[in-house]
């Protein structure tokens, strides 16, 4: 008998001997498959931008004490799964298991309680094995650890946070260690069997009875999700899924809410603005006003998850726009705006930068300056960033001025007169075949301010200096235009000697005074 006994220890560590080089010559291949010589060997997903704290919030811990706390609740987690199946998911994710936030944190109990079983059963098989030649409870162990190793998040990072699929295999290490614990009842510890056979006729009665009950659950997606919900109300991607089912059932106010808690729960998950613009679409279907659904298209296209599938929303809505701008006389400066920002986003920044200007000559022409100053922050913070290649502006000198020029003229428009004096400013100065018309807009905002807010020295300084600037476009002769420009400028000029004298503002006063003698020697 003992020969026996040792012959099937050696075939079981035989077996155990196969099975380990197996594994490491599987760990070999893909650690080769994954070396690469500017990033080193990478095996695990820890850098891979695939995985996100949507799938994997553990990943994004920072290293200490309570990463390793959190990373044991997914142990135990697993563990419960293993011996007691009660709350089933098919979606374990974001934030279905909370992170360990505190050592008060009401898990951790179970989580010692988890390792003194560990450990027990860790000692008794090594104990059964060396003084008994016992291998049952050692195999049991190994057909649970090795095969579960590689998801336990110990060694490597892997996308999926806990899956009950990872199991299969370790269940059937489980099941060998329910069979050995009731043979060694029966052979060697004859006192607990009175104990131990009814436990597990209760254990496998209620096996079977989860089993039967987790079933309808996989009936369909609505069975499915909604168990889900309730074994992990707090995920956001279960919430997201329930959202997707109830929206094409036509339920938009359920969809709306488990959208909106999806978003309470992971606010800051990129995906859900493909989501939430999908939502818009709906809502807005019989109205003309799809831009919610846009926004939430176009910032979704920073998301690598949704890029491709807010694209061809996108497309399909901008081709209906262009049919209905089509049929009419005005053109739409929210859909050339849109169309700009999804180039920009899109690292086709001539193309945007053409699109924006024919934006804002739309709001021009449409009159509707709200859409035209956002085009217009569009395009100064685009031609800021240098991303305009320079081919572009230079196989057409006059494009920047253009649109500077006519986004001075929206924010006129707008009734933004400082900004619109600025950005005139602008032009003036970098752009020499403009000066005459640009001179004309300065002049005509200036007077309308010196009229509207009084004839204070700020104003009146600023609309001598404005008409002055008249002298830069003199080559020669001066035209009529330009002489009355000029006498204009020295009635202004005078007018702020005298307010700035009776002010006492001697400085201000000598300048005026001083530039009005320039003008006058102009003139002569």
């Amino acid at each position: 008998e003992n020969s026996k006994t040792t012959f099937n220890l050696c075939n079981a560590l035989c077996v155990s001997v196969i099975f380990a080089m197996i594994s490491l010559l599987y760990l070999t291949i893909r650690a080769w498959l994954c070396l690469s010589d500017e990033e080193g060997l990478k095996v695990g997903l820890g850098d891979s931008q695939l995985v996100r704290k949507t799938e994997n919030p553990y990943k994004v811990l920072e290293p200490g004490l309570f990463k390793v706390l959190s990373l044991q609740i997914i142990l135990l987690k697993y563990f419960e799964l293993m011996v007691i199946p009660t709350w089933l998911s098919c979606e374990y994710s974001f934030n279905c298991l909370p992170m360990v936030n505190s050592i008060f944190d009401n898990r951790l109990p179970l989580v010692c309680l988890m390792h003194v079983v560990f450990w027990f059963l860790i000692f008794f098989s090594i104990y059964k094995l060396v003084h008994n030649r016992d291998g049952g409870f050692a195999m049991a162990l190994v057909w649970i650890g090795i095969p579960f190793s590689p998801s336990s998040h110990i060694f490597v990072t892997i996308g999926t946070l806990v899956a009950e699929r990872l199991l299969y295999i370790p269940s059937i290490g489980f099941a060998l260690l329910v069979a050995r614990t009731w043979g060694y009842t029966n052979t060697r510890a004859k006192k607990l069997k009175r104990i131990v056979e009814p436990v597990l006729v209760v254990l496998i009665a209620w096996y079977v009875h989860l089993t039967i009950s987790r079933v309808p659950d996989w009936l369909d997606d609505k069975s499915l999700f909604a168990a889900n919900l309730k074994s992990c109300p707090q995920s956001a991607k279960s919430n997201t899924q329930y959202h997707q089912l109830l929206l094409r059932e036509g339920n938009i106010t359920g969809a709306k809410l488990h959208l909106e808690k999806a978003r309470s729960i992971h606010p800051d998950w990129c995906d859900l603005d493909l989501y939430f613009g999908s939502m818009a679409l709906v809502e807005k279907l019989t109205r003309d006003n799809l831009q919610e659904a846009v926004d939430c298209f176009i910032k979704s296209l920073t998301c690598l998850h949704t890029a491709n599938s807010a694209m061809d929303k996108l497309q399909t809505i901008f081709i209906e726009r262009k049919k209905l701008e089509a049929g009419g006389n005005v053109k739409d400066p929210s859909l050339y705006y849109d169309v700009g920002r999804v180039n920009q986003i899109t690292m086709n920044y001539d193309q945007a930068l053409l699109d924006y200007k024919q934006g804002i000559l739309a709001a021009l022409e449409a009159h509707t300056p709200a859409v035209g100053v956002k085009i217009v922050s569009k395009v100064f913070d685009l031609l800021k960033s240098g991303n305009v290649s320079q081919s572009l502006l230079q196989s057409d000198p006059t494009l920047e001025c253009q649109i500077r020029f006519s986004s001075a003229k929206l924010y006129k428009l707008a009734k933004e007169y400082r900004r619109a004096l600025a950005t005139y400013d602008e032009v003036f100065t970098l752009c020499k075949f403009a000066r005459p018309g640009t001179l004309s807009e300065m002049v005509q905002l200036r007077l309308f301010l010196l009229e509207t807010e009084g004839e204070t020295l700020e104003n009146v300084q600023a609309v001598a200096d404005t008409l002055a600037r008249v002298l830069a476009l003199i080559d020669g002769k001066p035209s009529d235009v330009q002489v009355e420009y000029l006498q204009a400028a020295k009635r202004q000029y005078l007018q702020c000697v005298s307010i700035a004298s009776a002010s006492r503002e001697r400085e201000i006063a000598s300048a005026c005074l001083e530039k009005h003698n320039m003008i006058e020697n102009a003139l002569s």
